[in-house]
């Protein structure tokens, strides 16, 4: 099944005089690479590839990729021919592009996430994928597509972020045997790792420091959650884009099972949460708020004040204990 779908996909592309990726909002290291690999191979068939995304990308990937190319303004479709979203669980994590998957008019999806329903003509949704990155790389291998070194980090990247630089339940044989190859292709794993995983401003690490005060357990230390506001983040010094690990020091205190990390966004009232769990199927909790994403993690939106949005998923959470 998915090698036929990886053959429409090719056929699109290769229709196509251009065609344009779109990575989802809050974009993070799985869709950024995954993305900028596809268009590397793209530019490589002579067909004109370019990158969009809602939001702008973080800073803390500046090294991996050439973030100018990533571009964040609306997509005049007179002047595409195919549309590929990356790792986008549904048309609404495409932000203001899902207009574009609506219409389903010559558009792919490329995507790893266990609650994608498909929304494109061509939907290549594999859930037992650690990352989308895995699945970029088996579209390369299915067109005998021989990556660069360059492509080799990008996919090393994309898995690594999306199973926690390989500690996560979803890193299994096939990301390590892919990861394996890439390494193969000469990538720097002691660079890479550094860059994503341990260099860190001191702005950064103030943010840590007041985000960890914020920890609270609940339901006999089953579940923890952490909140993060707009003050705080004014007071480090910090962006959005810094929180993204946070919520990993809430899950990492033993005896925990699911774990949820609140915060505050740039737009008055509109909270963006974030869940992850060892055995608890926090997909369901996410998708009952028009979110989504596996089962061990997860997030959604919440238009209400911050304690309250933590409360009400705490208590959604331990329903599921």
């Amino acid at each position: 099944m998915k090698t036929e779908l990886f053959s429409q996909l090719y056929s699109l592309i290769k229709s196509s005089k251009s065609v344009a990726i779109i990575s989802h909002v809050s974009p993070d290291g799985d869709t950024l690479a995954s993305s900028y690999a596809l268009k590397l191979f793209i530019d490589s068939l002579g067909v004109r590839a370019d990158l969009f995304c809602e939001d702008k990308c973080p800073y803390s990937y500046f090294f991996l990729i050439d973030s100018t190319a990533y571009s964040t303004d609306d997509i005049d479709e007179n002047k595409y021919d195919a549309f590929i979203a990356v790792d986008c669980a549904d048309a609404l994590r495409t932000g203001k592009y899902s207009v574009i998957f609506n219409k389903k008019n010559r558009t792919a999806v490329i995507d790893h996430h266990k609650t994608n329903v498909g929304y494109a003509d061509i939907n290549i949704i594999d859930e037992t994928a650690a990352a989308t990155g895995v699945i970029v790389f088996d579209f390369f291998q299915s067109v005998n597509h021989k990556m660069s070194r360059e492509q080799a980090e990008l996919i090393y990247a994309a898995i690594s972020t999306d199973t926690g630089n390989f500690t996560y339940s979803n890193a299994d044989r096939r990301a390590y045997n892919v990861a394996g190859i890439c390494v193969e292709s000469g990538i720097d794993v002691a660079g890479l790792t550094k860059c994503l995983f341990k260099d860190k401003s001191i702005n950064k690490l103030n943010l840590i420091a007041s985000a960890i005060l914020t920890i609270k357990l609940h339901y006999d230390g089953k579940i923890s959650s952490m909140t993060v506001s707009n003050d705080m983040l004014e007071k480090t010094g910090c962006t959005y884009d810094d929180t993204d690990e946070l919520i990993n020091y809430c899950r990492d205190i033993y005896g925990v099972k699911a774990a949820v990390l609140v915060r505050e966004t740039a737009e008055v009232g509109v909270l963006k949460v974030s869940m992850r769990s060892n055995d608890v199927d926090v997909a369901a909790v996410a998708l009952s708020h028009g979110g989504g994403g596996h089962t061990n993690a997860a997030g959604c939106n919440l238009k209400m004040p911050l304690l309250q949005g933590e409360e009400l998923i705490v208590k959604e959470l331990s329903e599921l204990l």
